[in-house]
């Protein structure tokens, strides 16, 4: 594994990117096992960190970077609190900043789109809002430009990313069972936790998402929250194993915490997209003086 992994860059390492209202869920202070129980270590929040601020405006952003396919923008809170709109102008309420081990952890999201009306960034929610798209104003938030991607393939129990277009790392990992399944869809990366025992449960590191269990709204203790995390059952990765959550080997988990920039989308299909059926074209004919003898004369 760490030879498919050899070309994972160093980068910016996540911390907390959750809504409020998003509970403790499986990477509270408390950390959850999958089988029911309480952990008995605490699990840590990482330093925050986030690229450079960047200009999002519509002159700005023709020719730059946010142009460029696979680049994803991020939104972060200026202050403990964000007040979110159902529109510009229609207040839809306000989401906050968690802490977690007395340390107090940044408030971002996933910005949706490129173009947008002056003064306004529209974003998605993290949780199981019926309407998670939702927009902030301009003022309230820093933005960053990121452009790192993931894709976990449920049917072939695999975890690719990508870096600028290009594929830098493929892993093997362990995805929900049939009764508690891995649900499908786009989200991003909302928290980088790291539990005290390296060896446990969750292993070294463990990335918070912005998906939600479909079936477990209440699991011990936590509202179902699921996430990206090492495991102490490698034997297992390849099957269809866990409560929901993806596992992938420790040493995978590791480079990963050291990679992914806060808010990377992560995005989860039941099978492999396939590219567009293309005809195959007859072969052209040559041209005419290519059928004629020559001349014998």
């Amino acid at each position: 594994m760490p030879a498919v992994l050899r070309l994972l860059r160093r980068g910016l390492v996540v911390a907390a990117l959750v809504a409020a209202g998003a509970g403790i869920g499986v990477f509270g202070a408390a950390a959850l096992r999958e089988d029911g129980s309480k952990a008995s270590a605490r699990t840590a929040p990482l330093p925050a960190a986030v690229p450079p601020s960047i200009d999002y405006s519509p002159r700005a952003a023709r020719g730059n970077r946010l142009q460029r396919p696979g680049t994803s923008v991020v939104a972060q809170a200026k202050g403990r609190s964000l007040p979110v709109f159902e529109r510009p102008g229609r207040t839809r309420g306000r989401i906050f900043a968690r802490r977690i081990d007395g340390q107090k952890l940044p408030l971002a999201v996933l910005v949706r789109g490129r173009s947008h009306p002056r003064g306004w960034v529209p974003i998605m929610l993290p949780g199981r809002a019926r309407r998670p798209e939702a927009w902030v104003r301009r003022a309230d938030v820093v933005l960053s430009a990121n452009d790192f991607r993931a894709r976990v393939e449920l049917h072939r129990h695999r975890l690719l990313v990508w870096h600028r277009g290009k594929l830098i790392a493929r892993a093997k990992i362990g995805v929900g069972q049939a009764v508690t399944p891995t649900p499908t869809g786009r989200y991003y990366v909302t928290d980088l936790l790291r539990p005290k025992d390296p060896t446990g449960l969750y292993g070294p590191y463990a990335f918070g998402l912005s998906a939600y269990s479909p079936v477990l709204t209440d699991f011990a203790g936590g509202n179902g929250q699921l996430g990206i995390h090492g495991t102490n059952e490698p034997q297992a990765l390849g099957t269809d194993v866990s409560r929901g959550c993806v596992r992938v080997a420790n040493s995978v988990i590791t480079r990963l915490a050291r990679t992914l920039p806060l808010g990377t989308p992560v995005t989860i299909v039941r099978r492999t997209p396939q590219p567009p059926h293309r005809k195959r074209r007859a072969a052209p004919r040559p041209p005419a003086s290519w059928l004629t003898p020559p001349s014998l004369a």
